[in-house]
């Protein structure tokens, strides 16, 4: 760590402790959903502030995956990777900071206090939660400025908030020189997802299989892998396509999608080519919102029943043994 990202660093800490002196999160009557406006970018940053950690969050997508996250709390927790884009500090005991974290500390010679310390974590679509980058901690130095700004002037309004079916947010208004707050829907219930759609010879496919009295899993499934760490390299997450039965330990397809493959698109195409081989299930049972958008309308068209579980009994049980066996 040179000299500059040293002192960006340790602007960083500080920054991360007036914001934790303020408690952001003891007023939630007051803050909601803070819009953090940087020169250099069209779209802002969305804060938040969650049982003692910050969290910054690069797009509505990841707003949207937040919101998803707190309603699967039974899902295991590698799979709740779907839904991560954040950079996040959680404020710990000193104890339970680790080597790598405490070595941005000691690098950047910042002043960290007995009582409490912030952990910083950058986590991104298909990437396992890592320390964060030198391009993230500039954005994070210049997001906590506004945000310590915000929080001060905010506090200071005379206006709480109703928690209803609302997502109130406070932006900055240049002409009143203000931070003003709105409400809006709740962008989980606006989620942008493009169905899928059988072709006609995919229809006729499934259509003509034999009618079978199973119940399958269908998922995107995440999983661990472990690499000689690289710095300036992240930890990767696989996504494996798979297709499983619901109440017995078979696996019928598995296939990694790659970055640049369309997942639902490789997934259908492992559904057609199951069913083409086994039969047509009666019932599939899907992860999530997400997927249940995604499968839904194929689903009607040839009349398979499907419904949403955030526990996958054969599915998940795969994905624990293969995580363990990567530890």
């Amino acid at each position: 760590m040179n000299a500059v990202e040293a002192m960006k660093a340790r602007r960083l800490v500080r920054y991360a402790y007036e914001i934790y002196d303020l408690k952001p999160w003891e007023h939630k009557d007051k803050l909601g959903i803070i819009l953090i406006q940087l020169n250099n970018r069209k779209t802002p940053y969305y804060v938040v502030f969650l049982e003692e950690s910050i969290v910054v969050l690069p797009n509505v997508a990841a707003l949207i995956g937040l919101f998803l996250n707190a309603q699967y709390e039974h899902m295991p927790s590698i799979q709740r990777l779907r839904y991560q884009q954040h950079l996040l500090c959680t404020f710990v005991h000193p104890s339970e900071v680790d080597d790598v974290m405490m070595e941005l500390f000691t690098s950047s010679e910042a002043s960290v206090r007995e009582d409490v310390l912030p952990m910083f974590e950058s986590t991104m679509p298909s990437l396992l939660p890592d320390v964060l980058v030198k391009k993230e901690i500039d954005v994070l130095v210049d997001v906590y400025v506004q945000a310590l700004s915000a929080i001060k002037e905010i506090l200071e309004e005379d206006q709480t908030i109703n928690f209803d079916e609302q997502m109130h947010t406070w932006n900055f208004s240049f002409d009143e020189n203000r931070w003003v707050l709105s409400s809006d829907e709740l962008p989980s219930s606006n989620l942008d997802v493009e169905p899928l759609v059988l072709d006609s010879h995919s229809t006729e496919i499934i259509n003509n299989a034999q009618q079978l009295d199973d119940e399958w899993e269908v998922d995107i499934a995440y999983t661990s892998i472990m690499l000689e760490p690289q710095e300036n390299h992240r930890q990767h997450a696989i996504r494996l396509g798979m297709i499983a039965h619901h109440e017995a330990p078979y696996i019928y397809a598995q296939g990694l999608i790659k970055e640049d493959n369309h997942p639902h698109l490789q997934l259908l195409e492992s559904f057609v080519n199951v069913i083409k081989e086994r039969g047509k299930p009666k019932k599939i049972f899907v992860r999530d919102q997400i997927m249940l958008e995604v499968m839904t309308s194929l689903c009607e068209s040839v009349n398979i029943e499907i419904q949403e579980s955030e526990v996958l009994n054969t599915i998940d049980i795969f994905v624990e043994e293969l995580s363990e066996s990567m530890m």
